[in-house]
């Protein structure tokens, strides 16, 4: 059976910039928090914002040079490989050997080159910097990996070792080494702000207070970051706490796997409902049950009590009770979702229910979706999306994917003998922005429209303006980021890297 997610689509104050993606040794990202604060000049490392176009140019010589919007250099210094500067005027930069540094608007190094990767997130006036480095340790006698197969003795073994601090200050905020071949859970800048001075990071909330950093709780693993809702975890309950600044308990639940329904007056066991493959806990549980007071609270955001007493039911609605195994509470409303899988057309089939336990014929949550295991939506169905006349003939809508910060825009995949196209449909206006005609489709600018697009899947990509159904580009690539990295084949086994502007197409390459 499929696995569920459950999501209410929101639009988010954070975007992730890609910088290096495609890079040979390593995936660098920066992530920019909504903050207009400008930098506070009593840290101890300044980082001064970018005040003009800085592009990474590609140069005759097969190096990087920042140039201004003429092209004309503002930093005398040549980078084997280069990114463009965050906004608050930091840039990944490497050598020859690969390795990897940071600089300043002024081409000063805030990190030196070295063996270690980094990663970046701004958050109101501070930046935080992981630093993560990959070695090979001897281990003592007793750890040794005895083969009995008779290949050999391990005696060694890979470490990975992580730091993440505030690049303005110098402060650690956190570091971790862990045994990779052990499988340890290590930490990562996997930052969920709450505001510009709170965030949740490695399951503990912090606090910002001026340039220092302040760990407040430990063992926050949930967030509801729309309404300001963080869940811990005590003795295998979850805990929930509403957040203004503080925290302030609200209810303990704990994780369930089945519940007891009245349907007409008997009683129904559901034991198969919301199944995952990974441990229950409150983490991860998708149903938990009040301790003082017994209500059932379902996934996603556990926001209202499932009813357990249904009356007045018709023998079809009884029957379906007794199969139900997906049980979702849609947020903000008064509404459930139940399913039963029909394995014959390998899908769910649903009715709804509200907190009073009646039936529905249907229910408005247009901005709630039930996800598969890759994103793709299962709720609602296709045909409330997308007409099935709007479908090539002979073709079948195989996926739905939501484009994430849009109300309305969704991929959709289309399929037959095998055979797979992709378009991009706006539900509102009924009719296809991009037409099904397509290998592949990537957004790179949300706000414009601006996606890649690849016809065929040995092709190359070419940028496209989907608001405006204009063509930017004519030439392809073998890939484009949304930072405007490009790569491109020059040869057999060879490519190169290099910038574009991705609303005009200027290449930024001698």
């Amino acid at each position: 059976m499929m696995k569920l997610f459950f999501v209410s689509e929101k639009r988010q104050c954070r975007t992730m910039m890609s910088v290096t993606g495609i890079l040979m040794m390593a995936a660098i990202s920066l992530s920019v928090g909504c903050s207009n604060k400008s930098i506070d000049t009593k840290a101890s490392v300044i980082i001064s914002k970018q005040s003009k176009v800085m592009i990474p140019f590609l140069q005759k010589n097969g190096l990087f040079r920042y140039v201004d919007e003429d092209l004309k250099p503002v930093i005398d210094k040549e980078f084997f490989l280069a990114s463009k500067f965050s906004t608050k005027g930091y840039a990944f930069v490497y050598d020859k050997d690969f390795r990897q540094g940071i600089i300043d608007v002024k081409g000063n190094f805030i990190r030196d080159f070295s063996d270690k990767t980094y990663e970046a997130y701004d958050l109101g006036t501070l930046t935080f910097i992981e630093e993560s480095r990959e070695y090979e340790k001897k281990l003592p006698v007793w750890k040794w990996d005895w083969n009995i197969m008779g290949s050999g003795i391990d005696k060694t073994a890979t470490f990975s070792e992580v730091t993440i601090s505030v690049l303005q200050t110098g402060q650690k905020i956190a570091s971790k080494t862990t045994n990779k071949d052990e499988y340890e859970k290590g930490i990562s800048l996997d930052v969920s702000p709450l505001d510009d001075s709170h965030f949740v990071m490695n399951e503990k909330l912090y606090e910002i207070k001026g340039n220092k950093v302040k760990e407040i709780a430990d063992k926050i693993y949930f967030t509801f970051t729309d309404d300001r809702v963080l869940v811990s975890e005590k003795n295998g309950n979850a805990l929930f706490y509403s957040f203004d600044g503080k925290l302030k308990n609200t209810k303990e639940l704990k994780p369930v796997k089945e519940i007891s329904i009245q349907a007409n007056g008997k009683t129904i066991v559901l034991d198969s409902l919301n199944e995952t493959r990974y441990r229950q806990r409150p983490a991860n549980a998708t149903l938990l049950k009040d301790i003082k007071t017994n209500e059932i609270f379902p996934y996603p955001n556990f926001d209202k009590a499932f009813p357990i007493t249904f009356s007045n039911l018709s023998d079809g609605q009884v029957s379906f009770l007794n199969k139900v195994t997906l049980i979702s509470s849609v947020n903000k409303t008064p509404y459930f979702i139940l399913g039963t899988f029909n394995y014959d057309k390998w899908k769910y089939d649903y009715k709804y229910v509200d907190a009073k336990g009646n039936f529905l014929p249907s229910i408005q949550a247009p901005d709630f979706f039930i996800l598969g295991n890759v994103g793709e939506i299962l709720w609602p169905e296709s045909d409330q999306i997308i007409s099935p006349t709007f479908i090539e003939e002979g073709y079948q809508v195989k996926k739905i994917k939501k484009v994430y910060g849009e109300d309305s825009l969704f991929f959709v995949q289309i399929e037959k003998n095998n055979v797979a196209k992709k378009g991009l449909w706006n539900s509102k206006k009924q009719q296809w922005i991009i037409p099904a005609e397509f290998d592949d489709i990537g957004i790179l600018d949300e706000q414009n429209l601006i996606v890649s697009l690849r016809m065929e899947k040995e092709g190359g990509y070419y940028l496209y303006d989907a608001r405006n159904r204009k063509r930017i580009t004519h030439k392809t690539y073998k890939s484009i980021f949304a930072d405007g990295l490009i790569t491109n084949r020059t040869g057999p086994n060879k490519e190169e890297k290099y910038y574009i502007d991705i609303f005009t197409g200027k290449e930024f390459k001698e």
